[in-house]
């Protein structure tokens, strides 16, 4: 969630250069702020962590280490790792992205990766073996062409694996948790993780609460068309990379992956960026109001941190394309939630999950990540 939230507040809830220039975003100008300092927060309690959860993060963590071996003298079992060529055809005729590539494609039995049906024919084949697969793709497939299709797999066998999960040792240890020697050293390390994981978790809690509740007591009028349009055309960048994933262009990914109409999509991503700005615009006063501020030297101690992360070579690199104002106005957020959490008075009491922004802003991210995950596991038009 940590993650999710940094990738967001750097990606759509970011002040540009032009409207970080003058006075346009003297926060001053649109803001009366309400009560923020000492406000009262009520939250859920810290998850307390259990022995339960100890031993499946370690268990997950030992699985990680699965290594496949070669199997010969028996058939395909579930749970085996297979190397196949395979060719779909629809009608007789090969069909787009129905083919392996050269190598043949490493399928783990089992996975789900592949339509229904597929992996489940597999098993009891050998090595060497060819077999046609007559199968049919789901009425709800992705690609109209090939909804409720039957069609013809043929699969030849190139090899069988089968997955050698490791003990957990004290020869293990160092290969999951370098700061670790033996197995009970690690056990206390996970235990720690999990607990710093469960209070960070709280204390963003209590900073996502506070500052909807001093953005609340806040009045707030209306901002900058400018910076209301940046959150406009961020939003739409943001489709754009996620229609990505799916090779389409922006009005198909909305209406076919986010089951809305182009007109729905624009007056969400208008609302959305109304709050946003104005959201930002109560960030900025109290960080006035507070004398938070951020220095360049900061930014650049930001991307040499995260630079790898985030997939740069360089903090430079890094700091060029997503932006100094950006990151600047990310440092300040974080600023400002961190000195509103530590400054609030929490109370903790079982209660409903709070929205973090707003319905639309929810509604719309949700859609694009269950669309980006569903899109991840489509390698080919078979899987």
């Amino acid at each position: 969630m940590k993650k999710r939230i940094a990738l967001f507040t750097l990606l759509v809830a970011a002040v540009t250069t032009m409207t970080a220039c003058g006075d346009e975003l003297n926060p001053n100008k649109y803001v009366t702020l309400g009560e923020y300092k000492g406000i009262a927060v009520s939250v859920a309690p810290k998850d307390e962590v259990s022995q339960e959860e100890i031993d499946t993060y370690i268990q997950t963590a030992v699985e990680g280490q699965t290594t496949y071996q070669d199997v010969t003298g028996r058939a395909i079992q579930e749970g085996d790792l297979v190397n196949i060529d395979y060719v779909g055809k629809k009608d007789g005729e090969a069909f787009e992205g129905g083919s392996s590539a050269e190598g043949g494609y490493d399928l783990e039995i089992g996975s789900g990766s592949f339509i229904e049906g597929f992996e489940e024919g597999l098993i009891g084949s050998n090595v060497a073996d060819t077999l046609d697969l007559n199968l049919t793709f789901p009425a709800d497939y992705t690609s109209e062409d090939l909804a409720g299709a039957d069609v013809v797999f043929t699969v030849t066998v190139n090899s069988i694996k089968e997955s050698v999960v490791p003990e957990l040792t004290d020869e293990l240890v160092p290969t999951l948790s370098p700061e670790s020697k033996t197995v009970a050293e690690y056990q206390q390390y996970v235990k720690e993780l999990l607990e710093e994981q469960a209070q960070t978790s709280f204390d963003q809690a209590v900073q996502t609460t506070a500052f909807q509740n001093a953005y609340a007591a806040a009045t707030v009028s209306e901002p900058t068309q400018e910076l209301i349009d940046y959150y406009v055309e961020q939003t739409m960048v943001n489709a754009d990379t996620y229609a990505g994933y799916y090779g389409l262009e922006r009005e198909a990914f909305v209406t076919e992956q986010l089951q809305m109409t182009m007109e729905e999509f624009e007056a969400q991503a208008q609302e959305m960026a109304l709050e946003a700005s104005k959201q930002e615009l109560v960030v900025r006063a109290i960080a006035k109001k507070e004398k938070l501020t951020v220095k360049s030297e900061d930014i650049t101690a930001f991307a040499e941190e995260n630079m790898a992360m985030y997939g740069y070579e360089s903090a430079e690199a890094m700091i060029e394309e997503i932006g100094e104002s950006e990151i600047e106005y990310y440092l300040i957020n974080t600023k400002v939630l961190e000195f509103l959490g530590t400054n609030a008075v929490v109370t903790e009491e079982v209660q409903p999950d709070a929205t973090n922004v707003s319905e639309a802003v929810d509604a719309v991210e949700e859609a694009v990540e269950t669309a980006t995950e569903e899109a991840a596991t489509e390698e080919t038009t078979a899987e």
